[in-house]
């Protein structure tokens, strides 16, 4: 193959095939700045609760945030992905 052939397959090929990657890529990306934003968030929170008389600050409340922040990512992604399923075959 010589080097114009190959230029031309990936120019005329790689845009509609890698459109899919790309918004994964930046769907995963996405995700992971969110998940560390609550994280951060869910740190910082405990740390202010251990400076309130009436409140205890706990790591285990730390993974709960970022577990129930991690799940409503998942829930977001299914759902805007069932809508993607839906237009596609409308």
């Amino acid at each position: 193959m010589s080097p114009g052939t190959a230029f031309h397959f990936f120019h005329r090929h790689t845009p509609s095939e890698s459109s899919g990657t790309a918004l994964a890529l930046l769907i995963a990306i996405l995700f992971a700045v969110v998940g560390f934003g609550c994280a951060i968030f869910a740190v910082s929170d405990e740390f202010h609760q251990s400076f309130v008389s009436s409140r205890t600050a706990s790591g285990n409340d730390v993974l709960i945030d970022i577990s129930g922040a991690l799940i409503g990512l998942a829930i977001c992604i299914v759902v805007a992905g069932r809508k993607v399923v839906r237009e596609k075959h409308a």
